[in-house]
């Protein structure tokens, strides 16, 4: 599928993400980064997990943005599961390898079932 379009949406409004899965956009980007403050980082990754997972049984390729691995708690494994996991992760302010290699980790884990996540392979 040839993505034309892709639709960055605030992660912190669960009827913004839904209107965002209902959207022409061929792809769309749940952004737990910049459009989330800090103290409301936890709360949003809550609301996140339930609209993402049922996203696998469509052809909407999914996405999320997530803070900087050194940053507001870092990563949360629960934040990348679903059913499948979202199809991209957007890494921003990435200073190092490392960054990478950790996210690479992690998202390997997650595929073989561990670290908090429920997807399997195919």
């Amino acid at each position: 599928m040839t993505v034309r379009s892709t639709l960055f949406t605030p992660a912190f409004d669960p009827s913004m993400m839904w209107t965002a899965l209902r959207s022409d956009a061929d792809a769309v980007t749940f952004d737990l980064e910049d459009a989330v403050a800090s103290a409301e980082k936890p709360t949003v990754r809550e609301a996140f997990v339930p609209v993402a997972r049922p996203v696998s049984v469509t052809d909407l390729i999914i996405g999320v943005r997530i803070n900087p691995l050194d940053r507001d708690g870092g990563v949360d494994p629960d934040a990348l599961a679903g059913t499948s996991g979202p199809s991209y992760v957007v890494l921003p302010n990435v200073e190092r390898g490392a960054d990478i290699e950790a996210l690479s980790t992690l998202d390997r884990a997650r595929a073989a079932g561990v670290a908090g996540s429920d997807r399997s392979e195919s």
